[in-house]
């Protein structure tokens, strides 16, 4: 043998032992095992009858299939200690915690197929890829986050060793559930009990992974996007009833489910559920006793309908409208204003020729106008029409006047839009212009109709309602509140020294005060005005933020959405008189049982113009005054802050529950 041959053959002896050596590391896991449990069951799950007779396909009802058929919603399951889980009729069943290596499940007998339910929670410091292995052997399904991963369709033969489910998973940082629904096969002869496994790369310390049958766990994507949330609520006018909009998202899809709800107001307790019904919208509560209002549509258009909460009886006020786009009751119910678009038919050529800088935007020739429909008889009465939108303010309190505005484009000036006031006198159709301003808002009236609460910019009404230094330019974005006399033709700049930007008014007709939602720095707190003192009192909500809010028109009573900073919404019931606030209802409880928040403090500082410029901390859950964190730091420097809300398009409960 030569020298060159020699040296190739001593070359490829060292690649092939190199080659192996490197496969003999790679394969070098830490392995976790799992021996923290919790155990749900068992219950006995017979063979249902004729199980032994085929089908069409020629197939008998086998116990695999038994396994697969799920008795109850898995995605429902949230595993804890002591938690009761209802099963078949009235039986409960109840999570057991079971600490070893080798989960051992008591079988009730020897000779019925049983189902019990195994889990685990599994928290990962880090991503990571790891390998599960779970040996049983008697049927079992995996589950990952809800996500099936593996199954086992047979028991063990008597000399098969057992046949042990594996999967590979890429794991990102949180809480996940590891869910094994097992059935007990009566055949099979070995003991009916599971171990289960973690292998992952030696490069991650094994503390980054730990299991654990505690399902406490910091926030994640599914609390931010899945969690059900309520997207409107009403109270009837005596403040008995409050109708609230639920709003859940349907994964993996990126669709929602809408359904309405109608609760006592005294106790939250449900009294009507429209989920699973044809999808409704613009639910409004009616000046008469116990009815409402809401719209369905189809292809042919949009029908009103009228429903008494008692009787259920319903009726169909309108039918197959067109483009319909909103509606409000008169006060005494006799009526309803609706408006609805008229859309400009497309050029039948290419070319086409632009009326204004504002055609260039699609629908932009297309226009709303107003309608009169009585009730009960649903006699109709068309109200406005023309070359601009009419859009409905309000209906005097007498039921005789409307009150619309009408927007007209100005380049010549901020904010390139003027916007005209209308009353309407429903009995003679004689109109009447009551102003044309920039910066124009909501426009209601006072519960006499002598009066109009106005919202808008400080540059509305000139400078009477600007409180700031000669030569500095209004933010009118920074929304103000001003009463109008409609006899004297006198304003009233009542926040002129109130710093809050107005939100949402409300004129009370049952105690003749307003009430403001304002936003204060970060804050959204509730406000009342009392108009005869002229003075404001800001009202203790338990809430940071609010979001929705309703008065009723009869009694002192609200109902509003609001949360803190690092606690989730919620829906809570308020009486103005006394002030005392209480937890109405809170959709997301069962969601965020287990979500551990980290602590929020506010921070604020002077900067080097003497402002004080307004700020918070979000520290993670498990934050360590002795350890180093990477630091978000979100700034906005647009016109209105950022406020203290739960979640939202910025999400730092998330950043934090990641570790920043």
């Amino acid at each position: 043998m030569s020298k060159k041959s020699s040296f190739r053959i001593a070359t490829s002896l060292l690649v092939l032992i190199l080659f192996q050596l490197s496969l003999f590391a790679a394969e070098n896991n830490t392995t976790v095992v799992i021996t923290n449990w919790l155990t749900l069951g068992p219950v006995k799950t017979p063979l249902p009858v004729f199980h032994e007779k085929k089908n069409f396909a020629g197939k008998k009802f086998e116990i695999k299939n038994l396994l697969e058929f799920d008795h109850f919603d898995l995605s429902k399951l949230s595993p804890g200690q002591d938690k009761e889980v209802a099963s078949f009729g009235q039986q409960k069943l109840r999570w057991a915690a079971q600490a070893d290596s080798a989960l051992k499940i008591a079988s009730l007998n020897r000779k019925t197929p049983q189902k019990a339910y195994a889990a685990a929670y599994l928290t990962a410091a880090r991503w990571m890829e790891i390998k599960l292995t779970i040996e049983n052997p008697h049927l079992q399904i995996v589950y990952f986050d809800g996500k099936k991963i593996g199954k086992k369709e047979s028991a063990n033969s008597e000399k098969k060793k057992s046949a042990a489910t594996k999967a590979t998973i890429k794991v990102e940082p949180g809480t996940h559930l590891l869910l094994i629904k097992t059935l007990f096969d009566p055949k099979c002869e070995a003991p009916w009990q599971i171990t289960a496994k973690a292998s992952l790369p030696e490069s991650i310390p094994s503390g980054d992974l730990r299991w654990s049958s505690d399902g406490t766990h910091f926030m994640n994507v599914k609390n931010l996007l899945d969690e059900p949330e309520i997207s409107s609520l009403s109270i009837s006018p005596d403040g008995k009833f409050v109708a609230l909009t639920v709003r859940k998202s349907q994964p993996p899809s990126d669709k929602y489910e809408n359904w309405l709800e109608i609760r006592r107001y005294s106790d939250g307790a449900l009294q009507r559920s429209f989920r699973g019904m044809a999808r409704i919208s613009q639910f409004k509560w009616a000046p008469l006793k116990n009815r409402y209002s809401y719209l369905t549509s189809d292809a042919k258009g949009v029908t009103l309908w009228i429903s008494d909460l008692q009787t259920g009886e319903k009726i169909s006020l309108l039918k197959n409208i067109r483009d319909f786009k909103s509606y409000r009751w008169a006060p005494d119910g006799t009526f309803l204003i609706y408006s609805a678009t008229e859309k400009y038919p497309a050029p039948k050529t290419k070319l086409k020729k632009l009326e204004g800088m504002p055609d260039r935007f699609p629908g932009w020739r297309n226009r709303d106008f107003l309608y009169r429909v009585n009730f009960p008889d649903g006699t109709k009465m068309r109200l406005t029409s023309g070359l601009e939108s009419t859009n409905l303010n309000d209906i005097s309190p007498d039921g005789g006047k409307i009150l619309f505005t009408i927007s007209r484009t100005d380049f010549s000036e901020r904010p390139y839009e003027k916007s005209t006031l209308y009353s309407l006198d429903l009995k003679t159709l004689a109109i009447d212009s009551i102003w044309t301003k920039k910066w124009q808002g909501s426009v209601r009236w006072s519960p006499d109709g002598t009066k109009l609460l106005i919202t808008g910019g400080p540059s509305m009404f000139g400078k009477i309602g600007v409180n700031l230094p000669q030569g500095v330019i209004p933010n009118d974005y920074d929304t103000q509140a001003y009463i109008y006399d409609l006899q004297t033709k006198k304003v009233d700049p009542i926040t002129l020294h109130f710093p809050p930007t107005i939100n949402r008014p409300f004129w009370s007709p049952a105690d003749g005060k307003i009430y403001f939602t304002a936003t204060d720095r970060s804050y959204v707190s509730l406000f009342l005005y009392d108009v005869k003192k002229r003075t404001f009192q800001k009202i203790d909500t338990k809430s940071e933020v609010i979001g929705a809010i309703t008065f009723a028109e009869k009694k002192p009573l609200a109902v509003f959405n609001g949360c803190l900073a690092n606690v989730p919404w919620k829906t809570y019931r308020i009486n103005l008189k006394s002030g005392k606030t209480e937890l109405f209802y809170d959709a997301a409880a069962e969601d965020f049982a287990n979500v551990q928040f980290g602590k929020v403090e506010r921070w604020t500082f002077k900067n080097k113009f003497g402002d004080d410029i307004e700020g918070r901390v979000y520290y993670p859950p498990d934050f360590n005054a002795d350890k180093k964190y990477p630091c978000i730091v979100y700034y906005y420097g647009g016109t209105s802050p950022v406020t203290r809300d739960f979640g939202g398009r910025y999400p730092k409960n998330l950043y934090a529950a990641h570790g920043y």
